[in-house]
């Protein structure tokens, strides 16, 4: 699976403070309203992720090899750590 190194999202306040703020100019064929979005970078990012992982009899090895692919896809791109800075804890 291939993951961007910056993603959009919809503009809210926490992104107020961030100067690369983009806003979507055309307009959109189904007549919907434009968006302003803020631009993300992985490397700027920090957040508490938390996986909850099902470990009852019908979780198989398949499946749960699927899940930690998925996971390690997931995280891959953020700084992960427990030092001080724009780390990323994940559980």
């Amino acid at each position: 699976m291939n993951v961007p190194s910056t993603v959009e999202i919809p503009f809210n306040s926490s992104c107020a403070l961030n100067e690369d703020v983009t806003t979507q100019l055309e307009p959109k064929q189904d007549g919907s309203p434009t968006e302003q979005h803020c631009r993300i970078s992985f490397n700027e990012t920090w957040v508490d992720v938390m996986f909850l992982v099902e470990s009852t009899k019908w979780m198989t090895m398949d499946g749960l090899n699927e899940v930690t692919d998925f996971i390690a896809t997931s995280v891959s791109r953020l700084p992960i750590g427990q030092e001080q800075g724009k780390r990323t804890r994940v559980g």
